[in-house]
């Protein structure tokens, strides 16, 4: 597991939801797609993830064609959309760690037995609950059959009907700022903010990024033997002009990572 893995998944500042069944055409992308809307109306916009057997490329024509050429990198743009095909990845944590941007929250369809993040297992019948029982990180089940959601609930599973699809997605948002609550170590005064639910919430809906904020965290600013904390912005500010400072005294194959700076006035 790499180092950004290790950022984002183990140090919960990117929540992931695994969208799960026993078996396929059971209602998964329906569900997020219920999800998806409802999120975007409390102010996420979760990354989708999709799992699927078939070929990507059957229907998108000439990049096809590219591909099967040889190229391995294929980027298709146009005035709405930007799409990119690379070499296929085998592990969730490999697809999020190659996100091109800090990503607060992933709504994964499929990838059955992972154990990243929560599961939300959409089952069809009461029969099927065991069989999702023992999925990794099982959170909720869901289901079209109100047998189903009752016996689930009586096995003490979180248990909803896929009309509930409101409810659910609420509980996603409360859970991941709970989340990225918890993973913040720094004063969240840090980032101009009164509590670290404020910080996880503009997190979340991507206001900030971590690079923005909680990432500056290495700086201390003392005068007179006193710590001066700095928000956010005055913290990136010092740090870009010490960096560009040293940039013109060091080499450029070197890279401390400690610097320590004194200054003493009469």
């Amino acid at each position: 597991m790499s180092s950004k893995i290790k950022h984002k998944l183990l140090e919960g500042l990117t929540c992931v939801y695994r969208i799960i069944s026993v078996k396929p055409r059971v209602g998964k992308t329906s569900l997020g797609v219920l999800l998806t809307k409802e999120l975007n109306r409390l102010g996420v916009k979760p990354v989708i993830i999709l799992q699927t057997s078939s070929s990507i490329l059957e229907d998108i024509g000439d990049a096809a064609r590219y591909r099967y050429a040889g190229a391995t990198n294929i980027v298709i743009s146009n005035p709405e959309e930007l799409v990119m095909i690379s070499e296929p990845m085998e592990s969730l944590e490999e697809i999020i760690e190659d996100l091109p941007h800090y990503t607060p929250l992933v709504i994964a369809e499929g990838f059955k037995g992972s154990d990243i993040g929560r599961a939300i297992a959409v089952i069809e019948e009461p029969g099927e609950v065991d069989l999702v029982a023992g999925e990794p990180g099982l959170w909720y089940i869901v289901s079209n059959d109100l047998e189903a959601v009752e016996k689930a609930l009586q096995l003490g599973f979180n248990a909803l009907l896929i009309d509930e699809a409101e409810k659910l997605a609420r509980e996603i948002y409360l859970d991941a700022v709970t989340q990225i609550s918890s993973a913040i170590t720094v004063e969240p005064s840090i980032c101009g903010m009164a509590s670290k639910h404020e910080v996880a919430e503009k997190l979340l809906k991507g206001i900030i990024t971590p690079s923005q904020c909680i990432e500056t965290r290495g700086i201390k600013l003392i005068v007179n033997d006193k710590p001066v904390v700095l928000d956010y912005k005055l913290t990136n500010a010092l740090i870009g002009v010490i960096e560009g400072f040293l940039k013109n005294v060091l080499p450029a194959s070197a890279r401390p990572k400690n610097i320590r700076i004194e200054l003493k006035q009469e």
